[in-house]
């Protein structure tokens, strides 16, 4: 799969939850162009994009490969912000319709569990936004993250709950949420399957300054020239988040190291890395 497929990908989904929008107000006395049919569309949106963001953040191995991680990122981020913004104009405009009915209709029923979801994704958008102004470690940033994990059955409570009936739009909600559902079992195996596998460090080596070179012990694993792995430590109790960090063995020497330079609040604390230690990879 090449990027311009991912591209395409990308334009696809937002293409189909118009078409659904559009069978959905088919015939509608209020019409395309009502201040209803527009919070509508901007609902389809976004769940799009959410779905669009959990493929991207599930390690999916065919996206991965076929654009790169970096590229994955940016894509992530943007993809995030898009989010966010769709879901933001369309609370504005579910405001700018009721607000004259007074607060309480704005915040009963159904609307709640929509409202929370915008709350979390502010938060967890933000901090990784701003974590270096904020002066967030990365660790802790990174935790706040997975509260995204909840936003996805709260948007499907709101939004079923207020598209009642046989309303395509309905539909399209149960079947992004079954994608959803896909991704995170998808992400919860790869998980099980990296437990089932535990590396231990062999050996912690200081290679000059503020340099460090770790050997892991394990499982064969078969890699190529600047190829990296996602690394998770487990000292003193505490599991560390996931790091990639490019494999510096040679692939042929059976061999399995990293030597990261110090420039950042885990990689700051590899020195103090014990042999025995757990590592996932």
């Amino acid at each position: 799969m090449k990027p311009t497929y991912i591209a395409t990908l990308g334009r696809l989904l937002p293409a189909v939850a118009t078409i659904v929008w559009l069978l959905s107000v088919a015939g509608s006395p209020a019409g395309l162009g009502s201040v209803s049919s527009i919070i509508r569309l901007l609902a389809a949106w976004s769940v799009t994009a959410l779905l669009a963001q959990f493929a991207l953040a599930s390690r999916v191995k065919s996206i991965e490969e076929s654009i790169g991680q970096d590229r994955m990122l940016r894509y992530h981020r943007w993809v995030g912000r898009a989010a966010i913004l769709l879901v933001t104009i369309h609370v504005g405009v579910v405001v700018y319709r009721d607000l004259p009915s007074g607060l309480a209709p704005l915040l009963a029923g159904h609307r709640i569990p929509g409202i929370v979801a915008l709350g979390i994704m502010f938060i967890t958008g933000s901090t990784a936004s701003l974590h270096r102004f904020l002066r967030i470690p990365y660790e802790t940033w990174k935790g706040i993250h997975y509260l995204n994990y909840s936003v996805f059955p709260l948007v499907l409570v709101h939004l079923t709950g207020i598209s009642r009936g046989a309303n395509p739009l309905a539909y399209l909600y149960w079947v992004a949420f079954a994608g959803y559902v896909t991704l995170v079992t998808h992400r919860a195996l790869g998980l099980w399957r990296v437990r089932r596998n535990p590396y231990s460090v062999s050996r912690v080596v200081p290679e000059g300054q503020d340099i460090w070179s770790l050997y892991f012990e394990g499982p064969r694993l078969e890699h190529e020239p600047g190829q990296f792995m996602h690394i998770q430590l487990l000292r003193d109790g505490k599991l560390s988040s996931s790091h990639p960090f490019t494999i510096s063995s040679p692939p042929a020497s059976g061999t399995l190291r990293i030597s990261p330079k110090e420039s950042g609040d885990f990689t700051s604390t590899l020195g103090s890395t014990e042999t025995g230690d757990v590592a996932y990879i």
